[in-house]
């Protein structure tokens, strides 16, 4: 009797392990596209930008600090909430579902909020900053262009894997997800 429980046991962990196994890589897949390598490469770019600044905040004013960081702030949080938007949707069973059935339509309203997520930028952080610094803050056109294009291209990798993308969860897409991609807070970056 002890080895039959223990065999059901062992059975359930190991399909446990491989549903779990088989989630990390539909994520791992859908991760590794040139969306978020772009993605990264742009939220990288505007953080470098402040740690110019922090490496010589001592030759501006406080209120131009003050200024740059919640011009920062805001720009940061319009592209964080695209990455919220697409986990959301991700996990919502409904929006899945249309993402996979129409994906021309969740790749064009994508790929509109990522073009005014970069209008944004443009006229909050990347303006200041030139008034400010007087070096552009501009992101490399071939980042911005490569990000919307790529976009399409990792909505057709999520309807590749749609049964792996049924067993994402909160955790999961916040560890792999929402953590790496996300733009940090001011205070955050070194």
């Amino acid at each position: 009797m002890k080895n039959i429980i223990f065999f059901c046991f062992l059975l359930f962990q190991l399909t446990a392990f491989g549903q779990s196994n088989t989630a990390y890589n539909g994520l791992n897949t859908f991760l590794g596209s040139d969306f978020f390598t772009k993605f990264e490469e742009v939220r990288k770019n505007v953080e470098d930008k402040v740690i110019q600044v922090k490496l010589k905040e001592h030759q501006y004013d406080d209120d131009d600090i003050d200024i740059l960081i919640d011009s920062y702030t805001a720009s940061a949080k319009y592209y964080n909430r695209i990455l919220e938007g697409l986990k959301y949707d991700l996990l919502n069973k409904r929006k899945r579902k249309e993402m996979i059935k129409f994906p021309n339509g969740y790749v064009s309203n994508l790929q509109d909020k990522l073009e005014k997520a970069n209008e944004y930028y443009a006229n909050t952080f990347e303006e200041e900053y030139f008034n400010i610094t007087g070096n552009t803050g501009a992101i490399p056109i071939n980042l911005l262009t490569d990000i919307i294009k790529y976009v399409k291209v990792s909505i057709e990798i999520v309807k590749a894997i749609k049964a792996e993308v049924k067993r994402f969860n909160e955790e999961l897409m916040n560890k792999n997800l929402l953590a790496p991609y996300q733009f940090r807070t001011w205070e955050e970056i070194e």
